[in-house]
């Protein structure tokens, strides 16, 4: 959203639009992985606590921006748009 500006620009292209999926659940995994790395005691369970936390709540950072600014994630479903029209 930050590149493109709004939802409308990446609902033209598929791949993008599945593409920005993969960000949140990267930084999931790597925050996992850190909090695995940088502990010392019950590493394994606090680990999956992180990504499970940060998991359920990357999809209320979207809901909250979705709340915030509506215009920017809107995204039509019309064959016009996908196409450019």
């Amino acid at each position: 959203m930050g590149i493109f500006g709004s939802a409308r620009v990446l609902a033209q292209n598929d791949r993008l639009l599945l593409g920005s999926l993969l960000i949140p659940f990267t930084i999931s995994i790597f925050a996992g992985l850190f909090v695995y790395r940088h502990t010392a005691r019950k590493r394994k369970t606090q680990a999956l606590v992180t990504l499970l936390l940060s998991i359920l709540l990357m999809p209320l950072a979207y809901q909250a921006a979705w709340v915030f600014f509506p215009t920017r994630f809107y995204i039509p479903r019309t064959y016009a748009v996908r196409h450019g029209h």
